[in-house]
């Protein structure tokens, strides 16, 4: 597949896993944060689409840890 033959060549051995899930995986967040924002009213707080598409693709690349890292430490849990 067009995902999974990068993979295998970024992946340290024994990875199995996750080639084989990954990619169902992201599928899986992308619909179901494009879903959610659809079903979202609109409001000055709802991501535009560009927006909302950036966040999905950093996500999907980088995880919800580059989110965490714009947190200032005070509002950290």
């Amino acid at each position: 597949s067009l995902i999974e033959e990068p993979m295998r060549r970024l992946l340290a051995p024994g990875r199995q896993a996750t080639i084989a899930y990954w990619p169902t995986a992201a599928m899986g967040l992308v619909r179901a944060a494009g879903e959610r924002w659809l079903d979202t009213p609109e409001t000055s707080a709802k991501p535009s689409l560009d927006s909302m598409a950036a966040l999905i693709a950093d996500w999907l690349f980088a995880g919800i840890v580059a989110e965490a890292e714009m947190i200032p430490s005070k509002e950290k849990p």
